[in-house]
């Protein structure tokens, strides 16, 4: 089961995806907080629920289908660029800095880098 992961691990961008993944829920998750503690009414609460939503499934369409993953990198890149005004300071910075991370880590991603030993494409 391990070997079966770790083939499917090399042979996508994993990284890349595993953090666009977390920066869509947390820019999502933050604007469904209690109101005192996050500073999110009206639009930028329905913003961050959708720029998260479409964050998630960008994360999904990398992991799973590598070869559209440019598209997905460069959606995800510019929604992280756009949180930051749209919602909570792009998830208090953190969901934008780890969309745009995530992004160049999915898009900079080869499948031409030898694997290790014993690990076949």
């Amino acid at each position: 089961m391990r070997t079966r992961f770790r083939n499917f691990r090399y042979t996508r961008p994993f990284w890349g995806s595993l953090y666009v993944l977390i920066a869509g829920l947390i820019i999502a998750w933050l604007p469904l907080g209690p109101v005192n503690d996050v500073v999110a009414a009206g639009i930028g609460g329905y913003a961050g629920v959708v720029l998260g939503a479409v964050l998630i499934a960008m994360s999904l369409v990398i992991l799973l289908i590598p070869i559209q993953r440019g598209l997905a990198a460069i959606i995800a890149i510019v929604l992280g660029l756009a949180s930051y005004p749209v919602t909570n300071l792009g998830g208090f910075i953190v969901g934008m800095l780890l969309a745009i991370f995530g992004g160049c880590m999915a898009l900079a991603w080869t499948s031409d880098i030898s694997t290790p030993k014993g690990i076949e494409a």
